[in-house]
């Protein structure tokens, strides 16, 4: 069971490296004096990479169709929940940090209780 659910978070992962890079290059390339073209070529490798992973995993046939639509559908169901809260903050960068922050610490103790168990 455990192999299965590792095969599918490194299916889902390429797809979010993807997303998470391309915010990252974004926020990133200006502050390390980089070109914009630049990024833009990191950003295509990083494509390239990912949807060849993701490629490889399906082929395989170790992607399990329900979980990765649940995938798909949780994150469409947090997209649509976040809109209305983005222009909000959007004016409140540090509650937005602190946010974060807490998200990613409630989110570290439940993976951990949960390997514990």
């Amino acid at each position: 069971m455990f192999a299965e659910i590792r095969r599918q978070a490194q299916f889902s992962g390429a797809f979010s490296t993807i997303a998470k890079t391309r915010w990252l290059l974004s926020k990133l390339s200006p502050s390390l004096g980089k070109r914009p073209i630049t990024a833009a070529s990191s950003l295509v490798s990083v494509m390239v990479f990912g949807v060849a992973t993701a490629g490889t995993y399906a082929v395989a046939g170790r992607v399990d169709g329900p979980a990765l639509l649940a995938m798909v559908a949780g994150g469409l169901i947090g997209v649509l929940a976040a809109k209305p809260l983005a222009p909000r903050l959007a004016t409140r960068a540090a509650l937005a940090r602190r946010l974060f922050a807490i998200m990613v610490i409630l989110t570290a103790l439940y993976v951990g209780w949960r390997s514990l168990g």
